[in-house]
């Protein structure tokens, strides 16, 4: 393009490897950590035709080199939320999205932001080593803002309502009361969660159910072996309560759906197997299952590296191809057919 746009890029991967980002040529800047308020000082500079070097979470290319920026504290809660979101950029194809064979205008919602817990494959990990010491990780929405977004989604045509939070249900009890109660009677749309087996009580899944609304729940599962769960995937969940959350959300006929993986470092055959008919017995609505990526910035990268699994520039692969690790249990194209074939 001719003459060439100012290129910024944000997001995981510059966050957790800005120097490989920036190295690219057609990058101008980056933007590492949240968003939000370096955004918008970029556009009031730009417009202005000001200074741009000097914008923190910013790592920008000037004519004397390239400016790294430190990253600013992560946003109060107060202040995160505080500028309406405008969608007037996007048309409608952008909204629209396959459910149980139909297509439907999804709307997407924060009511919180990061996650409580630490797991070794998580990007969200990475992003609280990064992060240390510049303030809370975990936000909560303020529910009137909330509210305020939900109601202009539904002007907006949406029929179904997606919350993106990491774990949806550690919220406190009292903020889910409040906004189940005010959900149910006001909004009324099918809701899509995504929460953790540790966070599902059954007071919080009756409020669920008591809205006479459909919810979907999605939980992260990873492994049914607990060897998995609890020294590579630094998980400590039994299988045993991971069950009886389960068994929570079908008492009350809430439809759900688990996520696993397999291609773990040291995983056997027989702990894939045990990650299979671990699902059979849970009888979910929904089982997708992914294959393993040491992502960048994670625990189990380096755990990776060090053990000579992997050397770290290997190409990024899908969570659909055969794993990247060597010297593995199992090789490539065996975890590979048993995740097609599951």
């Amino acid at each position: 393009i001719n003459p060439k746009p100012f290129v910024i890029v944000g997001g995981v991967h510059p966050t957790v490897a800005p120097e490989e980002v920036i190295e690219n040529s057609f990058v101008d800047a980056l933007c590492r950590g949240e968003g939000e308020m370096a955004w918008e000082e970029f556009l009031v500079r730009f417009i202005n035709n000001q200074d741009l070097s000097k914008i923190e979470n910013f790592w920008i290319k000037t004519k004397s080199g390239i400016k790294k920026n430190p990253i600013r504290p992560l946003i109060d809660a107060d202040k995160l939320w505080e500028r309406p979101l405008d969608f007037s950029f996007f048309d409608k194809r952008h909204f629209r999205a396959p459910f149980d064979g139909k297509i439907y205008h999804r709307g997407q919602i924060e009511s919180s932001r990061g996650c409580p817990f630490e797991c070794t494959y998580c990007a969200n990990t990475a992003f609280k080593n990064v992060y240390q010491g510049l303030g809370k990780f975990v936000r909560i929405r303020p529910f009137d803002n909330l509210v305020q977004a939900i109601k202009r989604q539904v002007e907006l045509g949406s029929e179904m309502i997606q919350f993106q939070d990491e774990c949806f249900l550690s919220t406190p009890y009292a903020y889910l009361e409040k906004f189940c109660g005010w959900y149910g009677k006001e909004i009324n749309l099918p809701m899509m969660i995504q929460t953790r087996p540790e966070s599902i009580k059954e007071k919080k899944i009756k409020l669920l159910a008591d809205m006479n609304t459909p919810v979907q729940i999605s939980c992260g599962i990873e492994s049914g072996s607990e060897r998995i769960l609890f020294e590579i995937c630094k998980r400590k969940t039994k299988l045993q309560d991971i069950k009886k959350a389960f068994e929570i959300i079908k008492k009350y006929n809430i439809r759900a759906t688990g996520y696993t993986m397999i291609g773990f470092p040291t995983e056997t055959r027989a702990e894939a197997f045990q990650t299979i008919y671990f699902i059979r017995d849970l009888d979910l609505d929904i089982s997708i299952m992914s294959i393993f990526y040491p992502f960048l910035g994670t625990p189990l990268r380096e755990f990776c590296i060090n053990k000579g699994y992997i050397t770290g520039k290997e190409k990024t692969t899908s969570f659909t191809d055969p794993p990247i690790l060597k010297d593995q249990p199992m090789s490539p194209m065996e975890v590979y057919n048993l995740r097609r074939v599951y």
